[in-house]
């Protein structure tokens, strides 16, 4: 089975990329015995219902003729193989309940309700079966102090009269910290003003 979890990232994780940890109680791969559901030495033998072909076929005869009947092994679930001997740790399910610890690797330029997917990450197979997928769905907090609009960030920057008369060079609050920017003399309150390469990377 697949899992589903919300993940809630900072403005500046979601712009610049990030790697975060999250630990998930999750069916995992039982360690006594490897994910095949046998006691240790003692292995896997053919399913004495299927005859190890992981099917099982019905045939039925009724007014109209004979039906056929085929269906996926409900003992060993289609692998055709069964333990020997269960393991004990499992009971011969292969996976046990236990708790994981992901990293998690958040490219930067992610929207909020973006997904990342890790094959592999869900719920563990049944008897070595392939595990599910991990879907990470992005919430992304609000910054009071940007706003982003596409790539770019928008950063409105107080500006004292004078210098926006007799122009200046002030300091700008960025996403990588402070940069020195310089006011052109006859600036208007609402003109924007661009620094390269400080938006979404």
């Amino acid at each position: 089975e697949d899992i589903k979890i919300n993940l809630k990232i900072s403005f500046h994780d979601a712009a610049r990329g990030a790697t975060k940890q999250a630990e998930l109680s999750k069916d995992v791969i039982c360690r006594e015995c490897g994910g095949l559901g046998a006691q240790k030495d003692s292995g896997l033998t053919d399913c004495s219902v299927c005859q190890g072909k992981g099917e099982v076929i019905e045939t039925m005869g009724s007014f109209f003729g004979n039906f056929t009947r085929i269906y996926t092994c409900s003992v060993c679930l289609g692998s055709g193989k069964v333990p020997k001997n269960n393991c004990s740790a499992c009971k011969g399910e292969g996976r046990k309940r236990g708790k994981e610890i992901f990293e998690i690797n958040i490219p930067a330029g992610v929207k909020d309700g973006d997904t990342i997917v890790m094959k592999s990450g869900g719920q563990a197979g049944f008897r070595g079966a392939q595990a599910g997928g991990l879907y990470i769905q992005l919430s992304v907090e609000a910054d009071k102090r940007f706003k982003r609009i596409g790539d770019d960030i928008l950063y409105e920057l107080p500006v004292k009269l004078t210098n926006a008369l007799l122009g200046a060079r002030v300091l700008v609050l960025t996403l990588d910290g402070e940069k020195e920017m310089e006011i052109p003399a006859g600036t208007q309150g609402g003109d924007e003003l661009r620094l390269k390469g400080l938006g979404i990377h």
